[in-house]
């Protein structure tokens, strides 16, 4: 058990299990990580074809900048309700299904949003693509790091998640343009291509993807038993590791800061250039383009140079917080749309990172579930902070004091974090 904050790094291999090393196999592990990456490509491409368009889609249906924010509150709310529960499935009956349900979900809840036009309706799509979320939240990730370590991979965890992550910006690049290219004939057309994206996946995954790592569940063991101790491991082990615990919430508060521009951003461009909606989209993807090589850095940095976890983050999290007060109180438009991009790219450069220092503290046996807790945490801060946050923003109405607080936030969350990445198993 933990009993002192961070103090000593632990070890950067994959997954946190002893025993045996087990017999490496280069083209099982290839296959592996070339999964992961194309599923993460997917996954952001879906999620960002619409990054361009939804906001001002939900505008032009008549929903006020309150309820934008509710709106947006509700997906995370959402996903922090069923992040346990399809944890909890993933471990039990498999990730690769998990991971396959995603997609079904989401193909569904991107179909509705393309035909809804009133606020209940948006809801109920925004919750349908969240519980497709949270499938995929964690089981992946945790799909990921046990098959590798299963088929023998000295990889670590940082590497892995780092070419994730450029995988991740591949697909948010590719998703902003497309979807800023046809939402100009219509700014609900790129809610359709994601429900395409999404169905072809489903039907596709079941033919090429593999799990070879789950442990079967015991013979006799019922499924309400063994979610049960699966629940109560996952909690045993929380209550163990205090520094897992703090860490959520550090990564909680950081989602909620970084969330507060996130949202605002397309209406914020929008004004400054009515003229076009693609070139609100090439900004969007400027930041991720310029973050491609930074992760690369940060990679060789871990793997060649050995350089701890603390300083990564702390850098990118003060980069972040310094770009983003820059950003709120730039004078120009393109002196603003510069410093939003640079933003962008140092927001995301620690992520993988801090996916790292969180599964070097778990083993395989619950780690969907206590991904999905990191998860639940954060869903649930940031949903009920949007929810306060839009109150807030409706009643100052100033993007400026808003990015504000946001970047003092980034500064201190970053710190916060960055102190924990560095804590003891």
């Amino acid at each position: 058990m933990t009993t002192d904050l961070p103090a000593q790094e632990p070890s950067a291999s994959l997954g946190a299990d002893t025993g045996p090393p087990p017999v490496k196999d280069l083209a099982a592990i290839r296959r592996t990580t070339r999964m992961f990456y194309g599923i993460s490509y997917v996954g952001y491409f879906i999620d960002f074809t619409w990054a361009a368009t939804s906001i001002l889609y939900f505008a032009s249906i008549g929903l006020s900048p309150g309820a934008i924010f509710a709106t947006v509150a509700v997906v995370w709310l959402a996903e922090a309700v069923f992040e346990i529960p399809t944890g909890l499935v993933a471990d039990l009956l498999g990730r690769r299904s998990s991971v396959i349900a995603s997609f079904v979900f989401r193909a569904v809840g991107f179909g509705v949003l393309f035909f809804a036009h009133d606020l209940p309706v948006l809801l109920l799509a925004h919750v349908l693509v969240s519980i497709g979320t949270t499938f995929e939240s964690g089981a992946l990730e945790a799909w990921a790091v046990d098959e590798s370590e299963h088929f023998g991979a000295d990889e670590t965890v940082d590497a892995l998640f780092t070419r994730s992550r450029i995988a991740c910006n591949s697909g948010l690049i590719s998703g902003v343009l497309t979807g800023a290219v046809i939402g100009t004939r219509s700014l609900a057309l790129p809610f359709l291509l994601s429900a395409v994206v999404c169905a072809v996946t489903a039907a596709v995954l079941p033919l090429v993807m593999r799990e070879h790592s789950r442990a079967p569940r015991p013979g006799g063991l019922s499924l309400s038993t063994a979610l049960r101790e699966n629940l109560g491991g996952t909690g045993a082990a929380l209550r163990g590791d205090r520094v897992l615990m703090f860490l959520a919430g550090a990564v909680a508060f950081v989602a909620l800061m970084s969330s507060l521009p996130g949202v605002q951003w397309t209406a914020y461009l929008d004004g400054e250039f009515t003229t076009s909606l693609v070139l609100i989209g090439l900004v969007r993807c400027v930041g991720p383009l310029v973050q491609i090589p930074l992760l690369d850095l940060v990679r060789r940095l871990r793997t060649k140079r050995g350089v701890a976890r603390p300083p990564i983050v702390l850098a990118a999290s003060f980069a972040a917080a310094v770009l983003l007060l820059g950003t709120a109180f730039s004078d120009g438009a393109w002196q603003a749309v510069t410093l939003f991009a640079c933003f962008s790219a140092a927001s995301g450069v620690a992520v993988p990172v801090v996916q790292g220092a969180v599964n070097d503290r778990l083993t395989s046996a619950n780690r969907a579930t206590m991904l999905s807790f990191v998860s639940l945490v954060s869903g649930a801060v940031t949903g009920v902070g949007l929810f306060v946050v839009g109150w807030f923003v409706g009643a100052i109405d100033s993007v400026t004091v808003t990015w504000s607080v946001a970047a003092a936030g980034l500064a201190a969350g970053g710190a916060l974090t960055a102190w924990l990445c560095g804590g003891r198993r």
